[in-house]
């Protein structure tokens, strides 16, 4: 019986309820149509009766729930923590993961043999899989090789395959799944499981945990959730490849040889040989000191971050400078003072600064998965920012990238939201962050700005164990905490999007800081207004609720947006050329999978596409020989996004003047208005008809971009 991912997802959630489970609320968090949540149902339901367990309950406006008898836990359980004897059918995307992680920690060649009984597939699909594979690697300098009667085998720069291996094993697992191994030896996932085994063939998980909390304890640091999952993965691809050597980068690391990140990465090399047997070249010390560096922080021993400033000279004073003088630009620039903040503000600044200019110097990617909330509401702070900025790109010699802009702004926010805020003593919160202290400070921030609270502290995931139950009150976490009842615990938006204030308006007490004096009395003379003609029965809740929509559109009308060029959206891993397909459904399909795997749009956008042609025609054959294909905001899109692919071999839609066609541009917006300055430079795109038949006719990616530059103005 077949079981995918996401139908083994929705059955641990039915699991963990004792209550009733609304199809709509499925729907809404896989990003699913209400028939493809019901399909997944169904598929359940007939796992569970063809293997003796009985039908779902379901009563009509509460929903579906599991009937409980003995047996199915340590049925459900069995099946998730196994291979056998149940055939688990791996979708298109989890064959690709698995295909590519394999091969790129793979020691010697693979045959196509052990990937098909792995993955119980036809030798016919493994090849089809293994094309797609070939121009993701392709895309990144690496090389897939294919050799009869010899094997598979990736070729390239040692570095260029370690860094494809960690981006994508880290787009997969997560702490949760991490942590939940190392606690039942279990994961949900038959996909994690395999990387798993991949990944720790060659050391346990626990003794790199083990490792990683000794290096926090010795650093004084307490490392993010996303950075422990780095080191982790990073660590066990050391030990998969050690035998490979890392490529020289001339990293130029001898003036960090007598630093405690140094003496640190040493101690951990020195007893990953022990433990694996192993032989380690000494470069990878370099590098695993450099992810130490550049490792984000959630908490940070301010007395032994200091007592370690002095132990490493100047350097280390040095950056306090740079960010105490960041500190006063931002004073200059904003118009107003820190007060006693100033100091906690130079302090976590100085914490998040010392891997920061790790990561730029040694060009560490990091990703702000925050980045475009950033740009969206705090645009304004974001270009302050970026001008106190120039004393770190002095002190560094390099320019700082947006992404790492955007986490320096969330600093300053959270600083400025402290620097106004009320002192009270309320409600006991305890923030879990998943990513780092500067998304952490701005959540706990907001929270005590806006409502009547107490933050007790800021953990990680991870750090969340040793926390007493008696210290708190209430959890607020931005990430999903298993084995939490949901009584003890919000999941919420590090920004606190309009459900998240809801709910937190119904756990918590709502303050009105001074400030909103004139907004609070207009809210209670419309609520008089309202009175004379309804009965209110609540009336602080509609209090809360007029008081919240007033604010957000204030803060609407003073935003200034961040405005999306062609080029922010079409990028080099949102273009495939010469594609071959058989026909517009096809085509379809081509143009939404490079928007799937980044998770931008659900499974749902591309059907919701085929459906509009299905019952419109088609109206989104916009110019001959092009297609803008689309739906609406609500059918699975969830992030502003647009691919462009170009078809070998044109394909026709139907539409009686501008078939055949060769170019399938496909927009994914998340608004009415966001996307239209981008829209409007590819309309000019296509008006211009030589840069579109350079961009129709191009061979490599780079001629399509740099006419999407031109444009992009």
């Amino acid at each position: 019986m077949e079981l995918n991912q996401r139908c083994i997802e929705i059955l641990q959630v039915l699991r963990e309820s004792d209550d009733y489970i609304r199809t709509t609320d499925l729907a809404d968090a896989y990003g699913l149509t209400d028939r493809a949540i019901r399909y997944s149902i169904d598929k359940i339901e007939g796992f569970l009766v063809r293997n003796g367990f009985d039908y779902l309950e379901r009563e009509h406006n509460k929903g579906i729930k599991l009937k409980r008898r003995e047996g199915l836990e340590e049925f459900i359980d069995s099946f998730i923590g196994s291979h056998t004897p149940y055939k688990y059918y791996f979708s298109s995307e989890e064959r690709f993961i698995y295909l590519v992680t394999r091969l790129l920690l793979a020691e010697s060649p693979v045959s196509s043999e052990e990937l098909r009984s792995k993955l119980c597939i036809s030798k016919n699909t493994v090849l089809k899989s293994l094309s797609i594979v070939e121009e993701w690697l392709r895309e990144r300098n690496l090389t897939l090789v294919k050799k009869h009667k010899v094997g598979i085998w990736v070729t390239g720069m040692e570095m260029n395959r370690r860094k494809a291996a960690t981006d994508l094993i880290l787009q997969t697992i997560t702490v949760q799944d991490l942590l939940n191994y190392l606690d039942k030896q279990t994961v949900q996932s038959k996909l994690i499981s395999l990387l798993i085994e991949e990944l720790f063939c060659q050391v346990d998980l626990w003794l790199l945990d083990e490792l990683i909390c000794q290096a926090e304890a010795e650093l004084g640091r307490k490392f993010s959730d996303k950075a422990y999952c780095q080191l982790v993965i990073y660590l066990a691809i050391v030990l998969r490849r050690a035998a490979h050597g890392i490529d020289s980068l001339d990293l130029q690391v001898d003036n960090m040889k007598n630093s405690i990140e140094f003496s640190t990465a040493k101690q951990m090399v020195e007893r990953l040989q022990q433990e694996s047997g192993v032989r380690i070249a000494p470069s990878e010390t370099d590098h695993i000191m450099l992810y130490l560096l550049g490792a984000d922080v959630i908490k940070s021993e301010r007395s032994k971050m200091f007592r370690y400033q002095r132990q490493i000279r100047a350097r280390q004073d040095r950056l306090y400078q740079v960010a105490a003088a960041m500190t006063d630009e931002m004073e200059k620039v904003c118009g107003m003072k820190f007060g006693k903040e100033k100091r906690r503000i130079v302090e976590d600044l100085t914490i998040h600064l010392r891997s920061a200019v790790y990561r730029v110097k040694y060009g560490i990617a990091q990703e702000n998965p925050a980045y475009d909330e950033v740009r969206n509401k705090y645009n304004e702070m974001f270009q302050r920012t970026k001008q106190a900025a120039r004393y770190l790109e002095e002190y560094i010699k390099e320019k700082v990238d947006d992404h790492e802009l955007s986490y320096l702004t969330m600093h300053f926010v959270a600083g400025m939201e402290r620097a106004k805020r009320i002192t009270h003593d309320k409600t006991r919160i305890i923030v879990v962050c998943g990513t780092g202290i500067g998304t952490a400070s701005v959540l706990a921030y907001r929270l005590m700005n806006e409502f009547n609270v107490k933050i007790v502290d800021t953990v990680s995931c991870r750090g969340l164990s040793s926390v007493p139950e008696d210290k708190y009150d209430l959890i607020i976490s931005t990430v999903d905490l298993p084995g939490y009842e949901q009584s003890r615990y919000l999941k919420v938006q590090p920004f606190l999007g309009e459900e998240d204030y809801r709910r937190l308006q119904q756990r918590l007490n709502l303050r009105f800081p001074s400030c909103y004096q004139f907004e609070l009395s207009l809210v209670n003379r419309l609520i008089g207004i309202v009175e004379k003609y309804a009965e209110i029965t609540d009336r602080q809740q509609l209090q809360y609720e007029m008081m919240y929509e007033i604010k957000r559109h204030n803060e609407h009308r003073m935003e200034r947006r961040f405005v999306y060029m062609l080029n922010d959206l079409l990028t080099r891993e949102t273009i495939k050329l010469n594609l071959s397909c058989a026909d517009w459904k096809e085509a379809i399909a081509a143009g939404t999978a490079l928007l799937e795997e980044k998770k931008w749009v659900s499974a749902g956008y591309k059907e919701a596409i085929i459906n509009n042609f299905a019952e419109f025609g088609p109206y989104m054959v916009v110019a001959p020989g092009i297609v803008l294909a689309h739906a609406r905001p609500e059918c699975g899109v969830r992030k502003l996004a647009m691919s462009l692919v170009t078809l070998e071999n044109p394909v026709n839609f139907g539409h009686e003047l501008n078939d055949p066609v060769k170019l399938v541009v496909t927009l994914a917006a998340t608004d009415n208005e966001t996307h239209l300055k981008a829209l409007s430079q590819l309309m000019e795109v296509f008006m211009n008809q030589e840069d579109l038949n350079i961009i129709i006719n191009a061979t490599n990616k780079d001629e399509v971009i740099e006419v999407l530059k031109k444009h992009s103005k």
